[in-house]
């Protein structure tokens, strides 16, 4: 059962699959109706104290779901298994996987896991597992750039992937991408109207 739930609404260029910002953002904790197994509580530090008598605000994640052209997971179907339970509308609109929609192991990767792509790319979370940190550094992977100058985001979208096996010869922590400067200026928080040129995402 979903026991955090987080979401960022985000803007982009249509032309350039530049993402431009943070439109909005959501997240929160659910108490559920069976106890945390311990073995999750120890990867996430989330217990049962921590939920207790907690719920999600309904109405404000439906509202940024109505919002989204699509929707972005690491490991989308697992997360839309969960989130289908609680909001069925989630299943009209398309989820695009960002583990195995990005040609993780062409860049040099050994493995598509959301840590190990973070540790190769510098990318320290705020709190790993979950499920805030965990959206915000994915939004960090996806603005960076491959080696021909595109980002991990653009590819993702237009679909380009061209999958290979992981090289049993790549050293640990060595990609071809390079990170992607202007996010830190770029990805903030915007809360404005939306703009006839944008298309918004979870």
């Amino acid at each position: 059962q979903i026991i955090e739930l987080a979401i960022s609404l985000l803007c982009f260029e249509k032309d350039t699959c530049k993402i431009v910002g943070i439109v909005d953002s959501y997240c929160g904790l659910r108490e559920p109706t069976i106890p945390i197994p311990a073995e999750a509580s120890r990867i996430n530090g989330i217990y049962m104290h921590d939920v207790k008598g907690k719920d999600l605000d309904y109405e404000q994640v439906n509202y940024l779901f109505n919002k989204a052209d699509f929707f972005i997971s690491h490991n989308a179907d697992f997360d839309r298994s969960f989130v289908r339970v609680l909001f069925p509308s989630v299943d009209s609109k398309k989820w695009l996987c960002s583990v195995n929609g990005i040609n993780w192991y062409g860049k040099g990767s050994y493995s598509k896991g959301l840590q190990n792509l973070l540790s190769l790319h510098s990318i320290r979370p705020r709190s790993a597992h979950r499920a805030s940190g965990d959206v915000e550094s994915t939004i960090k992977l996806l603005a960076c750039t491959a080696e021909n100058g595109e980002s991990y985001f653009s590819e993702l979208i237009k679909g380009q992937a061209k999958f290979q096996k992981p090289s049993m010869t790549s050293n640990l922590g060595y990609y071809y991408g390079k990170h992607y400067t202007e996010y830190k200026e770029i990805v903030k928080t915007l809360r404005r109207k939306e703009k006839e040129d944008l298309k918004y995402l979870k």
